[in-house]
Parts: structure tokens; C-alpha cells; sequence
């Protein structure tokens, strides 16, 4: 999960029109306490310093349960060639607080899932 992606799902804005900071804003800082929240609580041990590989591999070995990420990820986790986790995840958008469409980037959570029918 990036920061940026969750202020965004909060209505936050990292910059406004004239490229002045916005990311202290109430929305800012709601979604970064969020952010301490999850990793805190919710992610594997130094998870606050992973970068896109170690995401990446520890979703697609099976290690993390769940990722907040560019859609692509949801893609990868279903290719048997190079992920463990084929059929065990879904896929859906990250629900927003608010609707913000001064940067719009496709995301999406990826889930573990039950069995097929």
C-alpha cells in the first residue's frame, strides 16, 4: 500500500494548483494515521520499508495476505508461471472517502478468497 493511493481514497491532495503542499490537510492526515495504523497492526515486520519487489514477491509466494496496489498486481497473482497464489486472490478498487479526480490512477486491493465452487 503507498501512502499517496490512501490520501487520494481520503480526498486528500498531495499538491494544489499552484504546486503549494496539501498532504497536512485533515484528509492528509487522517489517511496517513490510517497508514501507521495498518502497518503498525496489519504488516509483516518491516513492512514499512518494502519497496514494489518485496510487495510483489511476498504477495505472489503466498506471504502477504493482501495488497492496496496498481491494478497489474491482481494480473500477476493469476499467472501460475510465476505465483503460488493462483485462484486464492480477488480483486477490487480501493473504496474511496470521497471522490477526488485531480489525479486519477487505477488501483486496486487484492483479497484472499475462499475455494471455488
Amino acid at each position: 500500500m503507498d501512502l499517496p493511493t490512501l490520501s487520494l481514497a481520503y480526498g486528500g491532495k498531495w499538491f494544489d494548483e499552484k504546486w503549494e503542499p496539501q498532504f497536512n490537510g485533515k484528509e492528509g492526515v487522517a489517511a496517513l494515521n490510517k497508514y501507521v495504523e495498518l502497518l503498525q497492526n496489519y504488516a509483516p515486520p518491516g513492512a514499512a520499508n518494502y519497496g514494489w519487489v518485496e510487495i510483489q514477491n511476498g504477495l505472489l509466494d503466498g506471504h502477504i495476505a493482501m495488497v492496496i496496489d496498481v491494478e497489474f498486481m491482481g494480473l500477476l497473482s493469476e499467472d501460475p508461471k510465476i505465483s503460488k497464489v493462483v485462484g486464492k486472490m480477488g480483486h477490487t478498487y480501493i473504496p474511496m472517502m470521497q471522490v477526488n479526480l485531480d489525479f486519477l490512477i487505477l488501483r486496486q486491493t487484492l483479497l484472499p478468497c475462499g475455494p471455488g465452487p
